[in-house]
């Protein structure tokens, strides 16, 4: 009964922290209306109500208390209030910069989807950054799906911070991401034509857009065709051999042109890299970034095999500890071998990482094994990779004594 009443008067505290906050936005609004608001007022209405900022990921007290995300729409009922319905239309149509992005802020904060149409034009005749900004942050942040209106947007204004704006436009509709791809990947403008290709790589594959990407591949400027082998690797098309033999002999496409080789379904692309592998004296970090890093289960074997097999640069630094695939259970196995067998210590530690979420017999024993290393690096690597492992196996006071003598000796 106890725990229902503290649930009871915890949510009654929420909703008045929540009615008592709205009832201050709306006393600061008013002052957003006045003629004379300035740059100075603006950067304080948005360091008193970072909601406003709906692109960065804030938090409330509330719904953290209550075990939830934030809310999509944290001023979802100013947009309801009168105040908000009288004014918002003259502050968007205002020559006042700071105040029109107010406007804009509060708009998407709170979810105005009829501004819709309204901010669809702005998006054309803004001027001024901040607005003509917010006024695409808005549209994004809402999830209009008006894919095309913000391509062009976005090729209008490639000095605006469009890598914040990205991530938003590339969760939209895939279809729909996709048709406007379609519709602009022939454009003269290479901006539009690097745009095109990348969104391609986060939709569905079909015939469409793998004629479309390789025809890129084989056609477009060399300083700019690497984006489409970009998305040729991400979407995995097999088959690429012909076309991308001439781009591993240039500079400026041969390190992606080699991602997508070993990252391909066709086994003729990959055992053309395996064969490259097997020429070199010394295994360019080239092929062993594009073999370690794929997504392709038999490249990754291969590499791990290569890095005890074959020379390697000294300093070759693995990186790919924390990638789904390496870290996988299908090719634990391979790691394990890796382990033992690979000399390079940051290699071997790297390796070792990936064992942090293993509870198998042999990645124990490994574990335990490495803990002793007369290495340091090695040593302190294996006791961090022990702390975030959840085996019981290392719930001993004698690991946890070496653990934390190692990890407090290399602080």
């Amino acid at each position: 009964m106890n725990k229902y009443i503290l649930l009871i008067l915890v949510i009654f505290f929420l909703t008045s922290c929540n009615t008592s906050r709205l009832s201050e936005f709306k006393k600061d609004f008013k002052n957003v209306l006045s003629d004379d608001f300035d740059k100075k007022q603006f950067s304080e209405m948005l360091d008193k109500y970072p909601e406003l900022r709906v692109h960065s990921d804030v938090i409330s007290l509330s719904e953290a208390l209550l075990g939830n995300q934030h809310e999509k729409y944290p001023l979802k009922e100013f947009i309801n209030d009168d105040l908000y319905k009288d004014n918002i239309d003259q502050l968007i149509n205002n020559g006042n910069p700071f105040q029109k992005t107010i406007a804009y802020m509060v708009i998407a904060s709170g979810g105005d989807s009829t501004k819709v149409p309204i901010l669809l034009e702005k998006i054309k005749t803004e001027t001024d950054e901040y607005p003509l900004m917010w006024s695409g942050m808005a549209l994004l942040y809402m999830k209009c799906n008006h894919t095309t209106a913000l391509f062009d947007f976005f090729c209008r204004n490639q000095n605006l911070p469009l890598e914040n704006m990205f991530p938003l436009y590339f969760q939209f509709n895939k279809d729909s991401l996709q048709k406007t791809a379609y519709n602009r990947i022939h454009s003269e403008d290479d901006f539009a034509k690097i745009l095109s290709a990348q969104m391609l790589s986060v939709t569905p594959l079909n015939k469409k857009t793998e004629e479309l990407l390789l025809n890129a591949a084989k056609n477009w400027n060399i300083k700019i065709k690497g984006y489409a082998i970009y998305s040729i690797k991400e979407l995995r098309i097999g088959n690429l051999l012909e076309t991308f033999k001439p781009l591993i002999d240039s500079s400026k496409t041969s390190k992606i042109a080699l991602e997508a080789l070993a990252n391909s379904p066709t086994d003729i692309d990959v055992q053309y890299v395996y064969s490259l592998v097997e020429q070199a004296d010394t295994v360019s970090e080239d092929l062993l970034d594009c073999l370690c890093n794929s997504n392709n289960i038999n490249s990754i074997r291969y590499c791990l095999k290569v890095l005890y097999t074959k020379p390697i640069p000294k300093d070759y630094q693995l990186g790919a500890y924390g990638d789904y695939v390496i870290r996988s259970m299908t090719i634990l196995p391979d790691i394990h071998i890796a382990i033992e067998k690979v000399e390079n210590i940051d290699i071997k530690s790297d390796l070792i990482r990936t064992l942090e979420d293993k509870t198998d017999e042999k990645s124990i024993e490994l574990l335990k094994k490495y803990l002793d290393h007369g290495n340091s690096t090695l040593r302190y690597w294996t006791a961090k990779t022990i702390v975030e492992n959840p085996s019981e196996a290392f719930n001993s006071d004698e690991i946890h004594k070496k653990v934390k003598i190692i990890l407090e000796s290399e602080n």
